[in-house]
């Protein structure tokens, strides 16, 4: 049971609003959306479903969305953890912004790799919308480290989002719920390479990106939702 929970949460999603069911296609998750926005893996209908169901605890009032497709309250919002286009921005074969982004053939085969795998359950939490959806976790490289160091050193700053910091006070509360206990910091060097658009560090930047997802998907395949999650994957037959 834990092996397929984590098979499932590794597996990359597609997501397609013409799609009502969810089935695996291709190795891929083909995933509806009922979400009244543009299409997003982090927000597709197999995704909503998955935190309905790790998040069962904090979420207010139950549920994602209303019965409109919006959201029923936005401190809940759906979102990428470990982010491709910033990371791809510094990578010289494939272009400098999502704008200037070259085609697939030019990128290292390292990016290609993460492109392919990055939109998992595993890389997805809910975060309050004016931190994820509509900003870049607090600063334009839209970077887990960048962002976990924040709040570590100042986790006041979520203390407007008020449903979202009464579930979660603290920061160790906050790791704990989205199972990134043991995430361990990018050294210095490398964030500052990072932020310098040094792109000797971009394939670095994957791999430490691909280990955490690889990570946090082991961490909740040992949880006590792995059943939950289990029945939900085997009722939608995938």
């Amino acid at each position: 049971m834990k092996k397929d929970v984590y098979d499932i949460l590794m597996m990359p999603i597609k997501c397609d609003k013409n799609v009502k069911t969810i089935s695996i296609e291709n190795n891929y998750i083909l995933s509806g959306q009922k979400y009244r926005s543009m299409e997003d893996e982090d927000m597709s209908d197999f995704a909503v479903g998955f935190y309905e169901i790790i998040y069962d605890s904090i979420i207010e009032p139950k549920g994602i969305l209303n019965e409109n497709g919006k959201f029923t309250n936005s401190d809940f919002a759906g979102d990428t953890m470990n982010s491709f286009n910033s990371i791809a921005n510094i990578e010289p074969k494939a272009g400098s912004s999502k704008k200037y982004r070259t085609s697939m053939e030019e990128w290292p085969d390292y990016l290609i790799h993460y492109y392919r795998q990055y939109h998992c359950l595993a890389n997805f939490w809910v975060i309050p919308m004016d931190i994820g959806r509509k900003s870049a976790k607090k600063s334009k490289y839209d970077s887990m480290d960048f962002f976990l160091n924040l709040i570590n050193d100042n986790y006041s700053i979520l203390e407007s989002h008020k449903s979202y910091y009464g579930k979660l006070g603290s920061y160790n509360a906050f790791c704990e719920k989205h199972f990134i206990e043991n995430y361990s910091s990018l050294d210095k060097d490398i964030l500052r390479k990072y932020k310098s658009n040094d792109s000797s560090v971009a394939e670095e930047l994957v791999d430490q990106a691909i280990n955490r997802i690889k990570q946090r998907a082991l961490a909740i395949s040992e949880s006590e939702y792995a059943e939950k999650l289990w029945n939900y994957f085997n009722e939608l037959g995938v």
